[in-house]
């Protein structure tokens, strides 16, 4: 029994460096690679990516085919159907015009202090969106 023990203990622990080492890896990049993206068109869908979620996802059909991005709480309760919607590329900044032409502007993302300090997130974008929004657009 003893001769099982090390290598087991030993097997668990590779694995739970392995978790960490693959989620420092891989932290932030989709929040990066969301920001990253650039587009203009028209809500087709809101959505969730699991059932029982509520929806955190947009399907925007634009003049090149859809995009599907993920997007906080807020920008979901405020969009419709519909709605246009405009990102530039690097921005963390999502524009809602209602079909009425009400306008608002929202964070893509929520980013977090530890994802600001993250080596995956870029230096450049470290004091970017710190401040709100003026959310009377």
């Amino acid at each position: 029994m003893k001769k099982y023990l090390l290598p087991f203990i030993s097997g668990i622990v590779l694995l739970v460096m392995l978790k960490f080492l693959i989620e420092d890896f891989t932290y932030g990049k989709f929040s990066v690679k969301e920001i990253r993206k650039g587009y203009e068109g028209v809500i087709v869908d809101i959505y969730s990516t699991r059932e029982m979620i509520s929806p955190t996802f947009l399907k925007i059909k634009t003049e090149d085919g859809v995009v599907n991005t993920s997007v906080n709480s807020d920008v979901i309760q405020f969009s419709s159907i519909g709605d246009s919607v405009f990102k530039k590329h690097n921005d963390n900044v999502i524009t809602i015009i209602k079909k009425t032409n009400q306008e608002k502007k929202f964070y893509l993302i929520e980013i977090d202090e530890k994802l600001r300090n993250h080596k995956n997130f870029p230096k450049e974008w470290k004091n970017k969106w710190l401040s709100p929004l003026n959310l009377k657009n």
